[in-house]
Order: structure tokens, then C-alpha cells, then sequence
């Protein structure tokens, strides 16, 4: 009796443990923006500003990657919104990514 009860706590941490780890996981990860988001990089005498527009048929949250520098925040962008990123030198436009 007393080892089938702490084979059933076991059993319920490591769904718990395992269930925990699988929720998590997708926040970290980011994605490509798929093809109907559209770019466009204005290079200033001092800094990079970056419009990104969402021409697909639904919203999207995504966020500007930045070599040099910090990258932009996850901006959620409703289709047929755009939004603008900018960086001062020596900040790279790097692309975008769902997030």
C-alpha cells in the first residue's frame, strides 16, 4: 500500500514538473514573420528606422531585431497596421520575427 501511494505522488509531480516545462516553452520561442509582412529600412545620417507593416489577413505580434543594439519590443500588429522601429548608429536592421 505505501509504495503504490508514493508511486501515485511521483506520478503526479512529474506530470505536474512536465506539465509546467511544456507551458512555458512556447513564450521563449520566437518565428519567422511570414512573407505578407512587409519591410522598409530608411537609413538616416544617424539612425535606422525600420516600418514594418502587417499586410496579411489576420494579426500578428511581432518584433524588430536589431544587430548592435536592443531589440524592439513585441508589438502587436492587426492586419493592415504598421508600426516603426528606430536605432541609432551603429544599430542594424536584422529583420522580424513573430513573437
Amino acid at each position: 500500500m505505501r509504495t503504490s501511494r508514493r508511486a501515485a505522488a511521483l506520478s503526479a509531480a512529474l506530470a505536474l514538473t512536465a506539465g509546467m516545462s511544456v507551458a512555458a516553452a512556447p513564450a521563449a520561442f520566437a518565428g519567422t514573420a511570414p512573407s505578407c509582412i512587409s519591410t522598409s529600412v530608411r537609413d538616416g545620417s544617424a539612425s535606422d528606422t525600420v516600418t514594418v507593416t502587417n499586410n496579411c489577413n489576420s494579426a500578428y505580434r511581432l518584433k524588430v531585431i536589431w544587430a548592435f543594439d536592443t531589440d524592439g519590443p513585441c508589438t502587436y500588429t492587426p492586419s493592415g497596421y504598421y508600426f516603426t522601429s528606430t536605432r541609432a548608429y551603429p544599430a542594424r536592421f536584422d529583420g522580424v520575427v513573430t513573437c
